[in-house]
């Protein structure tokens, strides 16, 4: 994969581990009891990068011809 496919790939992943990231922390945060900040949304989106960067295959279908 060449490095603007690369770079294609990791922006596309990055903002679908944030997208997730939030929703599911909106979903449990009245289960916290508090507010949870943006520093922890920002730390699950993180770790939902790896997970995702570790077990996906590589997304060709962002390759360009």
């Amino acid at each position: 994969m060449s490095n603007h496919n690369e770079t294609l790939a990791h922006a596309r992943l990055q903002n679908i581990a944030h997208a997730l990231a939030h929703e599911a922390v909106d979903a449990l945060e009245p289960d916290a009891g508090h507010q949870i900040d943006d520093a922890t949304r920002d730390k699950v989106a993180v770790d939902l990068y790896r997970a995702l960067t570790t077990h996906l295959p590589p997304l060709r279908n962002l390759m360009r011809e």
